[in-house]
């Protein structure tokens, strides 16, 4: 049985599901990830960034208070 689905059906289904984009969706998971690496690893926000896939940790640093409301810098020190 193959059941069809338009690009733009799965984009439409996501934002219903869980009230975002799919491009926000994603950016709310790596930010959480980033979250838990600056808690738990002794890891520069330089390298965390890279690691998830930012293209460079200003704009990491950016989005993180963007969405999070305070710089990774002071979750890296709680």
């Amino acid at each position: 049985q193959n059941t069809h689905i338009s690009v733009s059906g799965i984009y439409k289904s996501m934002n219903q599901a869980f009230g975002m984009t799919l491009g926000e969706y994603i950016l709310n998971l790596r930010l959480t990830l980033a979250e838990i690496l600056l808690k738990e690893e002794n890891t520069s926000i330089e390298k965390i960034a890279e690691a998830l896939g930012f293209s460079d940790s200003a704009y990491f640093s950016r989005c993180y208070k963007k969405y999070r409301g305070f710089p990774p810098r002071r979750a890296q020190d709680q």
